[in-house]
């Protein structure tokens, strides 16, 4: 396998093994136990990680949606150990490094009794990460990624905004979402971007 494509390959792998088990998830919802399988608007996809549903019922669902998880963390902490290792400033790469990594361990621990508290650090690591990362692409005048960056930071931290403040607590399982996304799409563009470049510097 292309070590390159081994983020992506992950990253995929991890998001459809989190999407099927939302097929055959029981169900409940907090304000109304009766709700059958997984509805986006209402439940998180950390709902996916209990072994109990909301309804009481077990949740055969939990492994796969562990396993996916797991697997995205891995494609996630490779991508940032790739992207570090090609980065041209050393300043940066450290950071991108030790940033990303440790958010991305965190992340996968999120699956645990301890999930608020491994969400929070997760979450700081994740942003100082991305800040390194829009700083480096700043100086190198990568304006789209910059933009497209600075788009999902302001998105991570209006769910972190709802999350901790409790306020519009309905929108919350639909952000969640979206930043799972935003941040995966925007990480692999940077990621592809990135060994373009590579593969441009090495012909010419």
């Amino acid at each position: 396998m292309n070590k390159r494509r081994f983020p992506f390959i992950c990253v995929l792998m991890g998001f459809a093994l989190i999407l099927v088990p939302t097929l055959f998830y029981p169900g409940g919802t907090l304000d109304d136990p009766t709700v059958v399988g997984f509805d986006w608007s209402h439940h998180y996809l950390t709902n996916l990680f209990r072994s109990v549903a909301l309804n009481g019922q077990k949740n055969a669902a939990m492994p796969y949606a562990v396993a996916g998880m797991w697997l995205f963390c891995i494609g996630i902490a490779e991508l940032f150990r790739q992207l570090a290792k090609e980065m041209a400033s050393a300043r940066h790469g450290k950071w991108v490094q030790i940033f990303g990594i440790a958010a991305a361990v965190y992340a996968a621990l999120a699956v645990t009794r301890m999930h608020d508290l491994m969400v929070t650090i997760a979450l700081v690591f994740f942003a100082a990460a991305e800040m390194v990362l829009l700083d480096w692409l700043w100086r190198r005048r990568q304006l789209p990624l910059w933009i497209a960056g600075m788009t999902n930071l302001a998105l991570l931290l209006t769910a972190a905004f709802v999350y901790y403040r409790e306020v519009a607590m309905v929108a919350l399982p639909t952000l969640q979402k979206l930043v799972f996304l935003s941040s995966a799409s925007w990480l692999l563009w940077l990621h592809k971007r990135t060994a373009t470049a590579l593969a441009s510097s090495t012909s010419a």
